[in-house]
């Protein structure tokens, strides 16, 4: 009894941790933040002027699951139009969630402009 007493406990502190972990982006996933340049008709992917130290352009893949929010409403990509501001996660891979405002989002101003 105390062996499978001992065993359920070390499963579940390995699930918590799982779950913990998973929670948290890996080290150095930020989103993309920056302009919206573009959405390919095919809606398979966006161009994201990035906005700082590094501005560059950057297309990401987006597919059928990305969810959308513009103006805190949820979206399609259809709503997606050139000059929004947009946070889209994960940086890497196919996105998962693309947040898109009307409005330039309030900042420090340090960075610089959209490449």
């Amino acid at each position: 009894m105390k062996i499978w007493i001992a065993a359920l406990a070390v499963m579940l502190m390995v699930g918590f941790t799982s779950v913990a972990m998973a929670a948290k982006p890996a080290k150095g996933e930020k989103p993309v933040v920056g302009q919206l340049k573009s959405v390919a008709a095919d809606s398979k992917s966006i161009v994201v002027a990035t906005m700082g130290k590094t501005a560059s352009e950057q297309t990401i893949v987006v597919d059928d699951k990305t969810t959308v929010t513009v103006d805190g409403k949820d979206g399609k990509l259809a709503d997606l139009k050139a000059d929004m501001y947009v946070v889209v996660s994960p940086a890497i891979g196919t996105a998962t969630s693309i947040v898109a405002s009307t409005e330039k989002p309030k900042g420090k101003g340090k960075g610089k402009k959209p490449a």
